[in-house]
């Protein structure tokens, strides 16, 4: 009962950080975590050739798991301006 409640549930979850109050754009945000969720395809995929065809869920499990991590990652990247501002800048809002 568990998996099928959570599953769906940490799979929007790098959306969260990235959705202002009352004004987010789910667009604008799913656009933000392309990247991230690129990546986490490549880890499945990597995953999935190190793996007999038994354990489906270990490539997705790592999925997962580089999915969240990744829009972590992406949330602090926006909020510290990179790309947009100056090194210096950036380090001062890490």
């Amino acid at each position: 009962t568990f998996g099928p409640l959570i599953l769906p549930l940490l799979a929007i979850v790098p959306f969260g950080p990235l959705l202002a109050w009352k004004r987010g754009d789910i667009i604008a945000a799913s656009q933000r975590l392309m990247a991230a969720f690129a990546i986490a395809i490549a880890a499945m995929l990597v995953t999935g050739l190190f793996i007999d065809g038994a354990s489906v869920f270990a490539a997705l499990g790592v999925g997962l798991a580089v999915w969240l991590v990744a829009g972590a990652l992406t949330d602090l990247a926006v909020k510290s301006g990179v790309g947009s501002v100056a090194p210096a800048v950036i380090l001062r809002r890490f």
